[in-house]
């Protein structure tokens, strides 16, 4: 069918029928933005969804643009049987396929067929033009004022990248094809667009958020200093400008304003976050694709550690805020570091004050502001989530950054939840107890200022509120799962006495969460509580040289078995990647047993498969002789890194099925990463948290899960799950299983 005999027809069943009951599969949207927006869901925060939502999105404003529900005659055509100028000026010539006006809603439609393979090239281009002429004809309308919608037979890869340009520019576009019937063209189908790459990056962790911090000063030759209130609303004020920046540029972040524990003076600092796309990239299985852009990217990141480093264009969008800040106030540079490198430096630095945030992250901690079993938890006088223990209480949410985020099947969770409870317990009372003065020193019975072990009371306060942050949602989640009967406390931090009440309430949660777990997870449970001070940095400087000789006594005798026994345990299932953590403590006793490493990933399969050979006597026996400070040594390095990868097998108390589980998710979405996943030749499958969220994941090469994915046929995908200790793995047919979803 022709090009121009398709228009008419298109316009002939306008007059007949209305524009939104002419696309028939809506479903797709809604099905997919419902489950999105369910309250139960957090906001998906994954860098393989977000075009594929935003689309969703731009398709939900295009449906309401051309549904009109007030009026019969739902659109205007002002463009169509006759084609008409559109311009302004008179010898420039622009001439959309289709234009459509919502009368009660003041929206321009654009319409745009796709004729023929030598001009698809241009039709973006064509609706960027007439879209640019409208808002000729109204200055400064929103992207939301004018919706775009392509229609055409065969989208194309190039097509379908242009499309995705105007996606990541938050315009609002739809996707429609033409259905033809005996030759008539009949309705439209909503039409996906498939060409991003999945990343296999499910969430942001903090090292992709890096940043600048600048201190604010007061002039040196001001005859009136500002004070700390003005400073603030001028810091305030200096945000909105590097917002305002942000989002023109479509960069993703947030901000912190926090005032600094030192003897400096009176400042304020301002610290820019900003998400780096090549660490995103650093950590995605696209570095491997060997395309000319993966190949430069390589290379310049290895020599320029661009994965580490996002500094320049965090210097950009705080130019204008540093003008403003600089009329009345002295701004310096004070450091460049990571988010999680910046929590840790917060402990001995300061105070959070103020929280903004922008692009798809800062959709992200709105999004899940609004949600209703999140405010829940949120106590109402900490305000919204510019204050920092709302921000990082959402930021922890969203990017799974707590204990027990992917449920309570994880051994690292028990064991480091009893060392943060041991420890920060200990905190509060120590806290509590240390006397001060007026100015907040430590002082004697004679409010004489004494020297302390922290030398800054302050310190020791915001470890305790920044380990609260990071505490909270786990305490929440734990509560949730097993109902306990213990109320959710909230504490004035401001009064010091309500340290012991903190310190009692967390140990009397410790206590009624022990009896809803297995003996296996309490023994790893108190084994971090009773040796906590070991495992935190913080608190092992506070510990005098008597105590830390204790400690280790006490590690080598409670906890090195176990770190031997879990070790063992995985070189014997050959879950142990070369890529990982743990393999260095491989390479690190390789002098020790009768094995060799001879370099690259084939002497490093090779080191595995000789410790596997080892005798669990000889092992043992030689695990057992060695020194106690490298005994020591390898437990505080190692551990961790065991336990992440022992299970617990925590039953819930009733079973859903693999099927009723996946229904709750965007399967065409997951579907679409395990094939692209399978093209590469990855073993990878579909992975059910044991918090009943799916995630693609790829197995560890020569692993026991890698070799039971080899097993599933072409056509088929694995879904490997586990439940009281079962490993539960299925082989779903991908097109009964896409067909199940859709339908």
């Amino acid at each position: 069918m022709k090009e121009k005999e398709l228009q008419e027809k298109i316009i002939n069943k306008f007059k007949t029928n209305t524009f939104f009951d002419l696309i028939k599969n809506k479903h797709i949207i809604e099905k997919t933005l419902e489950k999105f927006s369910d309250d139960e869901m957090l906001p998906y925060l994954s860098v393989d969804y977000l075009l594929r939502l935003n689309y969703f999105k731009g398709c939900k404003i295009v449906l309401e643009g051309i549904e009109n529900k007030e009026y019969n005659n739902e659109l205007t055509i002002l463009n169509g049987e006759s084609i008409r100028n559109i311009s302004l000026e008179d010898e420039q010539q622009l001439y959309p396929d289709l234009l459509l006006y919502n009368k009660s809603k003041g929206k321009y439609i654009i319409g745009e067929l796709k004729r023929s393979k030598e001009t698809e090239r241009q039709a973006i281009t064509e609706l960027l033009g007439y879209e640019l002429e409208i808002k000729n004809h109204l200055p400064l309308s929103a992207n939301s004022d004018i919706l775009m919608i392509l229609i055409s037979f065969d989208y194309s890869t190039l097509l379908q990248h242009s499309i995705e340009s105007l996606i990541l520019d938050s315009k609002p576009v739809m996707c429609l094809v033409p259905v033809i019937e005996d030759d008539e063209f009949q309705y439209f189908d909503i039409f996906v667009p498939d060409c991003w790459t999945n990343t296999n990056y499910p969430f942001l962790d903090e090292k992709a958020f890096q940043g600048t911090t600048y201190s604010v000063y007061n002039l040196s030759d001001q005859e009136e200093e500002k004070s700390i209130v003005d400073s603030l609303d001028m810091s305030l004020t200096a945000i909105e400008y590097v917002k305002g920046k942000c989002e023109k540029y479509k960069l993703h972040g947030f901000s912190l304003i926090w005032l600094p524990d030192d003897l400096e003076g009176e400042r304020i600092c301002i610290t820019i976050f900003l998400v780096n796309p090549y660490y995103i990239f650093y950590h995605s299985s696209n570095r491997t694709a060997g395309t000319p852009i993966t190949d430069n990217i390589n290379e310049n990141i290895e020599d320029y550690q661009l994965h580490a480093m996002n500094y320049d264009m965090v210097h950009f969008v705080f130019s204008e805020a540093d003008r403003y800040l600089r009329q009345d106030m002295d701004v310096m540079i004070d450091s460049n570091m990571d988010l999680h490198s910046f929590r840790k430096y917060m402990i001995y630095k300061g105070n959070a004050v103020k929280c903004d945030c922008w692009g798809e992250f800062g959709e992200s901690i709105r999004l899940a502001f609004l949600k209703e079993n999140i405010r829940k938890g949120i106590n109402p006088r900490w305000g919204d989530f510019h204050e920092p223990v709302v921000f990082f209480k959402l930021f922890d949410l969203i990017t799974e950054n707590y204990m027990f985020a992917s449920g309570f099947d994880n051994l690292y969770d028990y064991f480091i939840f009893g060392v943060k409870i041991g420890c920060l317990s200990n905190l509060c009372i120590y806290y509590s107890a240390i006397k001060t003065n007026d100015e907040g020193k430590s002082v004697d019975e004679n409010n004489i200022v004494t020297e302390t072990i922290i030398p800054l009371i302050s310190q020791l306060k915001n470890r305790i509120l920044w380990e609260i942050y990071k505490l909270e949602n786990s305490l929440q989640e734990i509560q949730m799962r097993y109902d306990l009967d213990l109320e959710m406390k909230r504490f004035d931090v401001s009064d010091k006495k309500c340290f012991d009440e903190l310190s009692q309430y967390m140990l009397d949660f410790m206590v009624k969460f022990k009896k809803h777990i297995n003996e296996k997870c309490q023994l790893i449970m108190d084994m971090g509580y009773q040796n906590g001070a070991f495992f935190d940095d913080f608190f092992w400087k506070m510990t005098g040289l008597e105590q830390q000789n204790f400690f280790k006594s006490n590690i080598i005798d409670t906890i090195y078995p176990v770190f031997c026994e879990g070790l063992r345990e995985l070189i014997d299932l050959q879950d142990i990647s070369i890529d990982s953590e743990l393999f260095q403590i491989l390479i690190e006793l390789s002098e020790i047993f009768p094995v060799s490493f001879t370099g690259g990933r084939e002497g490093a399969h090779q080191l595995c498969k000789e410790y596997a050979a080892i005798p669990a006597k000889q092992f043992n026996e030689t695990m057992d002789g060695l020194e106690k400070d490298l005994k020591a040594r390898l437990v505080k390095k190692y551990f961790k890194y065991v336990l992440m990868q022992s299970k617990s097998f925590e039953v819930r108390s009733e079973y859903i099925s693999t099927m009723d589980l996946l229904k709750k998710f965007d399967m065409d979405f997951l579907l679409k990463c395990v094939t692209q996943e399978r093209n590469k030749q990855n073993r990878i499958c579909i992975y059910i948290k044991d918090n009943d969220s799916p995630a693609i994941v790829q197995a560890v090469d020569g692993t026991v899960l890698a070799k039971e994915i080899d097993l599933a046929p072409k056509e088929k995908i694995a879904v490997y799950r586990e439940y009281g200790g079962i490993e539960l793995i299925e082989f779903i047919d991908l097109q009964e299983l896409s067909s199940y979803f859709s339908g």
